[in-house]
């Protein structure tokens, strides 16, 4: 017999609630159970690269919010902003000029005012040793052609 599962409405939540998605990982905060929220890390190594946080609205109305990190060496993209019915996406990087040697972490915390408040922990690694053969970052390793050892196919 052909029958039509049970269909449920979601409906957004009264007023404002601030929901937030960072990069690489699949869960978004707050959510039950949802580990500490930290995003990749930022190697000197990668240049100018920058990690982003997803802001949205689990709620029926729109809200207002503030960015602001612990350590002087972050850069934000923006340090306020208003959020919607569309996601706003904030830019996180690293002045290294001003980032301390070794590793280091900064917090990042977004207020939405009655929307709610949320913190991010942010990695960044400078390097105090020096660097000899092919260094990974990011998770990729680039090894230029003439230090390859072997190729081997795969059929």
């Amino acid at each position: 017999m052909d029958a039509m599962p049970a269909v449920h409405e979601v409906l957004p939540r009264v007023g404002a609630s601030l929901g937030a998605a960072i990069e690489g990982v699949a869960t978004a905060w707050p959510s039950y159970n949802a580990p500490s929220p930290v995003l990749p890390e930022l190697n000197v190594l990668q240049g100018g690269a920058t990690r982003w946080i997803e802001l949205f609205n689990r709620g029926a109305a729109a809200y207002d919010f503030t960015v602001k990190a612990d350590q002087s060496w972050v850069t934000l993209s923006a340090a306020a902003g208003r959020v919607t019915d569309a996601t706003v996406r904030l830019e996180i990087g690293v002045d290294w000029a001003k980032a301390p040697a070794g590793r280091s972490e900064a917090v990042i915390t977004i207020n939405g005012g009655s929307a709610g408040r949320w913190a991010v922990r942010s990695p960044a690694h400078r390097p105090t040793e020096e660097m000899r053969g092919f260094v990974e970052v990011d998770r990729h390793i680039a090894i230029d052609a003439p230090h390859v050892d072997r190729f081997v196919s795969r059929g």
